[in-house]
């Protein structure tokens, strides 16, 4: 494990901590406990580490609102190079400073209305904004939680930067994608549908404006990173879901791990940490970013975990390969249609066996006992025999995927190939472990 001397995080903290006036005055003071530090090693990279042994319920970081990205504190920074519109007020107080800079970059602030900034999505602006204050450098009030930013290699294993390396560099990473399993593809495409359409929506905004285009790469990077880093926000004045998250510095260095170790506290002193359990020193602390699967974490966040509770192994390309079209129609209408999951801690999910129950019938809408199953009012205990017979075929079919794919992969030559090789390996462990219990079920 090493120090966190080459990664920006002094800098930050020196601005945390001994910011210009007015920030040096309440209710602008960062509180970061001599108990934790940033650390970084090899395998998960930067993370936030007790230095001393630290008790359950103890506050550990508080940011104030001024040192957050959210929609809050970007529109009030713009509004200063533009007096044409009062900002909105989102509810939490933010001190600005009390002299800005100006370039070449804040003629954009000035010359558009904030109703326009507004018009774009809060995810589209703050990626915008992002790219902005980097080329601003040490004239951005944001430079140094800019500078500890991961660089765009450490996010690499997101299929969506495989994509965008390929269209901008010609390279071969988007053959990767067809190496992927098949529910993974189909997560990746979604994600590259959401970036493409910001992108093209920051570009339409950008031109209307008569300002020179971003490059694509650069919004890939604040993009990625805002998708990565972000954390769940509400604000006391506004009812748009879209604006609730934020960018916390220092805070985004806490990783994911499937069991809350760490909660957030929002009040209007700021942004806070607070320890769920006792760590001793040494400790790494951890947030839950929610109950993720692997494939979840590597195409929004980039990166797998080694062991994850949450896996389950998706199913549905089997399951509807067997339906038919008055089967489909019956289960699109009770809304039970796709998204067939098996996982190891829940096992075969409801939805999964609402449609294996469905292929037994030939008039699913017709019966009784199936939409006693829907209802709740029976166990589907009669459909079970012929069910476990589908799905000893259905993970045979998972089984020699895997072992195919598997045997074609080579993880130790690139940190990709391992994550993909990472996936097909939780598929099949839990296709055994079903297979092992299904007697039982």
């Amino acid at each position: 494990m090493g120090d966190s001397e080459d990664h920006g995080v002094p800098g930050l903290v020196q601005w945390l901590s001994s910011p210009p006036a007015p920030f040096a005055e309440a209710p602008n003071v960062t509180y970061i406990s001599p108990k934790v530090n940033v650390l970084s090693n090899e395998t998960s990279g930067r993370g936030v580490y007790a230095t001393q042994d630290v008790s359950a319920q103890e506050t550990l970081v508080r940011i104030p609102h001024s040192f957050l990205i959210n929609t809050n504190t970007i529109v009030k920074h713009i509004s200063r190079f533009n007096g044409k519109e009062k900002a909105p007020d989102l509810g939490y107080s933010v001190s600005l400073p009390s002299e800005y800079t100006t370039d070449q970059w804040t003629e954009l602030y000035a010359k558009i209305p904030i109703s326009k900034w507004l018009q774009l999505t809060a995810f589209q602006r703050t990626a915008l904004y992002i790219c902005v204050e980097k080329k601003r450098k040490e004239n951005s009030f944001w430079c140094a939680f800019i500078a500890s930013f991961p660089k765009l290699e450490e996010l690499n294993s997101a299929p969506i930067v495989w994509e965008v390396e390929s269209e901008l560099t010609g390279s071969r990473a988007v053959d990767l994608l067809r190496l992927l399993p098949r529910s993974s593809r189909n997560h990746a495409r979604k994600v590259s549908g959401r970036f493409n359409e910001d992108y093209t929506a920051v570009s339409d905004f950008l031109a209307a404006a008569k300002t020179e285009p971003l490059n694509k790469m650069e919004f890939l990077w604040a993009w990625m990173c805002i998708n990565s880093r972000c954390l769940y926000m509400t604000f006391p004045s506004t009812k748009a879901e879209a604006d609730n998250f934020t960018l916390a510095p220092y805070v985004d260095f806490l990783n994911h791990d499937c069991d809350e170790k760490c909660a957030i506290k929002i009040d209007s002193r700021g942004f806070s940490v607070i320890s769920c359990v006792d760590h001793a020193a040494g400790q790494e602390l951890f947030f839950s970013y929610g109950p993720h699967s692997n494939e979840f974490l590597l195409c929004e966040y980039a990166f797998t975990m080694k062991t994850n509770k949450w896996n389950n192994l998706d199913v549905s390309h089997h399951v509807e390969g067997i339906m038919n079209e008055v089967q489909k129609t019956f289960l699109r209408e009770q809304g039970y249609y796709g998204d067939y999951t098996i996982s190891e801690t829940g096992g075969i999910s409801f939805r999964t066996q609402v449609a294996l129950a469905t292929i037994q019938e030939r008039e699913p809408a017709q019966s009784r006992r199936l939409n006693s199953l829907i209802q709740g009012y029976n166990d589907g205990e009669s459909y079970k025999s012929v069910s476990k017979s589908l799905i000893r075929r259905m993970l045979a079919e998972v089984l020699a995927e895997c072992g195919a794919m598997c045997a074609g992969l080579e993880p130790e030559k690139s940190c990709r190939m391992l994550q993909i090789h990472r996936l097909y390996t939780d598929m099949e462990h839990i296709a055994t472990v079903t297979l092992d219990g299904l007697d039982e079920w």
